[in-house]
């Protein structure tokens, strides 16, 4: 066989091994594109059985609530809960915690003596930024409800001037405190809509008159004229919501009921989307919800 012989013989192996695979390849993906014998295949939904009804449009059970925002927020999280920063404010946009189940943790919790600056915000917000001002360093993860599921730990984590805002003392230790405990439940009072309803996503976080707020802390944070309140919790799969938002002055009268209002009103006073990733149709049907009455 001379030289010219053998190279036109590799040549034509070598064709005859392409065209071999070329054929492989087009079968094999016509065969993982078929369906099988079930009606399903890899990555495609098993078709449903006679008379099954379709999948109702609230059906979100793998749905976790996460605000977003248009406003360029710096996360934070934490082992119990998780906040969307302002940084512009100096404040949380937005802290959402997560309760359920009865009171684990008894008696008196030990509260640190000073709040903790967050190093991972640009704000470095420091205890003594609020000495003086006249407002309290009001929490929106509560330490209560984090101390009584999650023990001292978890009222520690709340204890970082991340997680507070500044609020009037008659709001923080009134009406805010009370919707708090219902929530949460106290010793001695219950276990709340935490044990009654539970799973539940709070979501809290300050509402301010214009942006930059017409009040500020001597540090250039933003003092909020309100504050929101929106609980939501899942059940017969369906989710339902309260929303409440509570001024941000002195002297604020009971009952709770009086501050309830929709999840439309609180998104369109702060940017805030606060249903990010649910299925419209039930963000729109949450959003125009409105609670004659919280839970009981």
């Amino acid at each position: 066989m001379n030289r010219t012989t053998a190279v036109a013989l590799v040549l034509a192996i070598v064709g005859c091994l392409a065209v071999a695979l070329l054929a492989l390849t087009v079968l094999g993906r016509q065969l993982i594109a078929a369906p099988a014998a079930d009606g399903g295949g890899p990555g495609t939904p098993a078709a449903s059985a006679p008379g099954d009804a379709p999948a109702a449009p609230h059906a979100t059970a793998d749905w976790a609530p996460h605000p977003a925002s248009p406003l360029p927020l710096t996360p934070l999280a934490y082992r119990h809960f998780s906040i969307g920063y302002d940084e512009q404010a100096k404040n949380p946009a937005w802290v959402l915690y997560q309760l359920q189940g009865a009171i684990l943790h008894h008696g008196h919790e030990q509260r640190p003596a000073t709040f903790a600056t967050e190093f991972r915000t640009a704000a470095h917000v420091a205890h003594h930024d609020y000495s003086g001002s006249g407002f309290d360093r009001g929490h929106l993860c509560p330490a209560y409800a984090m101390f009584s599921r999650f023990g001292e730990e978890g009222l520690q984590s709340t204890f970082v001037m991340a997680n507070v805002i500044p609020q009037h003392h008659d709001l923080n230790a009134g009406e805010w405190e009370h919707l708090e405990s219902a929530i949460s439940g106290r010793d001695a009072q219950g276990d709340g809509w935490a044990g009654a309803y539970g799973p539940l996503w709070i979501i809290n976080g300050p509402i301010y008159d214009a942006r930059p707020a017409t009040r500020q802390l001597r540090n250039r944070g933003w003092v909020p004229s309100a504050c929101f309140s929106v609980i939501l919790r899942r059940q017969d799969g369906r989710w339902d919501a309260l929303a409440f938002t509570l001024p941000n002055q002195e002297h604020v009268a009971g009952p709770l009921p009086r501050y309830l209002t929709t999840i439309a009103a609180i998104e369109g006073e702060t940017r805030l989307d606060l249903l990010a990733g649910l299925p419209e149709p039930e963000q729109q049907r949450l959003r125009r919800l409105r609670a004659e009455a919280p839970w009981r």
